[in-house]
Order: C-alpha cells, then sequence, then structure tokens
C-alpha cells in the first residue's frame, strides 16, 4: 500500500511476525505446561506415592534372559518357583551387586545370612526368627547391612534367621513360617508387616494394584508433562483403591489383613514361641507423618495389641531417632537405606530383649504384653547416634 508515493510496510511486517510470535507464545506455554506438571509429579508421589519408573529402569537384555529362563523352569539365581508360597528364595543363592541392589547372599538352609545356623537352637542362645516380605529381607543394602543381622551382630546371645521374600504379602509370611521356620524352633518370631501389605492380602496378581511397574520406556520420558500423563490413571486408581481397599474402619482389607495377622500371632504362640509384630513404615507414611498426618494402620495395631499380639510400631523409630534426617538419606530407591537399616534394628532389638525376660516380666502377667518404643540412649552398638 502506497501513501503518498511511500508504502506502509506495517502489516507486511506484522505478518512476517506473527509465526515468531505464536512460536514465543508456544513456548512460553509449554514451559508453564512442563512447569505445573512437575508440581503435579509432586503432589502425585506425596499424596499417592507414584513415580514414573518405566521398565527399561528394571530390565537389562540380561535380566530379559534371565526372566525368560525363569518362567521356562521355575529356576532362577536367587528366587525360585514354588507351589506353595509362590515364589522363594534359593538355598545358596546370591543376588549381584547391580544398582540399586546390592549383594545379597541366602545360606544352604534358604536363609539369608553369610553363615549357616545349627538345626536347633544352641543352649543360651536366644534364636529369633523374621518373616514378611522385603523389608524384612532387607532389598537395597548389602550383606551385613539389613536390620536382622545388624540386630545378630549388635546384641550377645542372640541370633536372628531372617526368612524375608521379596514381594511377600502377610499371608505368604504365615504359610513360609508354617512349613520352614516352625522346624527351627525359635524363641520369638518377628512378624514383619508394612504397610502397603494391606493390598496384598487382597491380591495376587501385582499389576493390577502397582500401575507404577508396567510402563514401557518411550522417547519423551524427560518432560514432565509425559510422565504427569503416565501417571494420571494410576493416580485415579489409587484414589478408587483408597476407597475400596483402605485402613477406614470395617474395609475388607483391613479385617482380612487382621485376621492374618491374628491368626500368625496365635499360631506362633501355639507352637511355644513369642511373637512380635513389627510394623515397618515406608517413605510415604514418613513423609506424611511429618506433615502432620497420622500413621496409617493406627486402628490395625490397637486392634492386635488388644488380641494381645505384641506390635511394635517402627513409625515412631523414625519419629524419635531420625526427625530432621533427609527422606533420602534413610532410604535407597524404595527400601531402607543401611542408615534405616540401623534405625530399625536399634529398635526391634529393643522389643526383643523386653521379650527374652522370663514370663510374667512384660507387665500383665503374661508372654504376649503389647510392645511399645522402648527408652531411646545415645550411640550404643547399633552404630546410630540416639536422642533421649
Amino acid at each position: 500500500m502506497k501513501t503518498g508515493g511511500v508504502v506502509d510496510a506495517g502489516p507486511a511486517r506484522e505478518t512476517a511476525h506473527r509465526p515468531v510470535r505464536l512460536l514465543v507464545l508456544f513456548l512460553l506455554a509449554w514451559a508453564m505446561l512442563e512447569i505445573a506438571a512437575l508440581g503435579g509429579l509432586r503432589l502425585l508421589r506425596q499424596r499417592f506415592g507414584l513415580r514414573y519408573r518405566p521398565l527399561h529402569d528394571f530390565f537389562t537384555d540380561e535380566d530379559r534372559d534371565w526372566l525368560a529362563a525363569f518362567m521356562k523352569t521355575g529356576d532362577g539365581w536367587y528366587h525360585h518357583l514354588d507351589p506353595l508360597l509362590g515364589w522363594v528364595t534359593r538355598p545358596s543363592a546370591t543376588l549381584s551387586g547391580k544398582s540399586p541392589m546390592k549383594p545379597a547372599t541366602q545360606n544352604a538352609q534358604g536363609v539369608r545370612s553369610l553363615h549357616a545356623y545349627p538345626d536347633l537352637p544352641r543352649a543360651g542362645v536366644l534364636r529369633v526368627a523374621a518373616f514378611g516380605d522385603s523389608f524384612v529381607h532387607g532389598d537395597e543394602v548389602g550383606d551385613g547391612e539389613e536390620w536382622a543381622a545388624v540386630v545378630e551382630r549388635s546384641l550377645p546371645g542372640i541370633e536372628v534367621m531372617n526368612f524375608g521374600v521379596s514381594g511377600y504379602g502377610p499371608d505368604q509370611a504365615f504359610l513360609r513360617w508354617q512349613r520352614d521356620g516352625i522346624g527351627v524352633r525359635p524363641d520369638v518370631v518377628v512378624i514383619g508387616y508394612m504397610t502397603e501389605n494391606l493390598l496384598r492380602t487382597q491380591n495376587v496378581f501385582r499389576p493390577f494394584y502397582e500401575r507404577g511397574s508396567g510402563w514401557h520406556a518411550v522417547a519423551f520420558d524427560f518432560l514432565p508433562s509425559v510422565r504427569f500423563a503416565m501417571l494420571l490413571p494410576a493416580a485415579i486408581g489409587s484414589a478408587r483403591r483408597a476407597r475400596d481397599l483402605s485402613y477406614a474402619p470395617g474395609s475388607a482389607a483391613l479385617l482380612t489383613t487382621r485376621a492374618i495377622l491374628e491368626a500368625f500371632c496365635r499360631d506362633v504362640q501355639a507352637h511355644g514361641a513369642r511373637p512380635l509384630i513389627a510394623m515397618f513404615p515406608n517413605e510415604q507414611d514418613i513423609e506424611s507423618r511429618r506433615h502432620g498426618g497420622a500413621a496409617a494402620p493406627a486402628e490395625l495395631v490397637s486392634d492386635l495389641r488388644r488380641a494381645n499380639c505384641p506390635t511394635l510400631e517402627l513409625l515412631e523409630a523414625f519419629d524419635r531417632d531420625a526427625p530432621a534426617t533427609p527422606i533420602r538419606e534413610l532410604f535407597g530407591q524404595m527400601h531402607y537405606s543401611a542408615l534405616g537399616n540401623r534405625i530399625v534394628a536399634r529398635r526391634i532389638g529393643e522389643a526383643i530383649e523386653r521379650l527374652r525376660s522370663p514370663p510374667g516380666a512384660l507387665g500383665d502377667g503374661s508372654t504376649s504384653a503389647p510392645v511399645e518404643a522402648g527408652s531411646i540412649v545415645p550411640g550404643g552398638a547399633f552404630g546410630v547416634a540416639m536422642r533421649r
């Protein structure tokens, strides 16, 4: 367009610059989306314990070869299939030290330990047998760092046979006690229960409730928005599970779990041993408590104590002994670090010392008084400074 002999280039420049402005606006909107997605990922982790962990984080080519052989033969380098228990650790097996796992060794008895145990307890030695899932087994820490080994090494006259198996629910732990534990004649039986185990009493196919273990890696995993989009369906499922499979009074999951743990406790007592139900908190439990939340299994703990089953709520150990310790120092990827295991060992060791007292010395004339967290003393054999 000409005006007095001069060409007006304004509309042309505006047309030329429009794609640049649109691109800038698009990039700004995208940046805001990614920032919002980062906030959403943090919320999903804190609220539902969800992290985006695609399959390539778990499976190398070597892992896939092993899994194929395992499914074909039923045998693996650390576990093998079992007709009663589903799976169980292999005697004399060693777990490799590839990240995030560290070397873990099963002795010839199928117990996590670098040494063998006598068939029956020796005179003057208190035999403890522990049953449960990966928090009992001591996933992600090396031999000697798991809480059971720390207790055994730190308290004289005590041996701890660790029958923990990764992925177990309390029902499998109960069955393993009946098959493999009764015969070793323990004096004390630690029944490990991690708060998420509530779901395992309702389901035998893990991906149905742990959606976070089922994604395949994609090229854009580095984008927060992609990870958030992948997690969102799992979060919706988590909200539904929170209603249907929760610690709410009267829920089917709670009633089933309580019945299993009470039956486990009574069976241990019937075989002349003293039970100790140890409630292991996961990372989300500790984070929730630090933000003012209540312990998820509070009603379950109360019910078990009323049923005369000694119960130790280990969340209290982290509250008292590591109130300001960063979460990442207490955990590896999903399980306790060496420090977290020492904190747990200290509390369980104190409880075992109380249970080894003569009958009638526990406060109510019985051998099964409720167990609370004991007094705290600094330092000590467990290698972690505690406050009074």
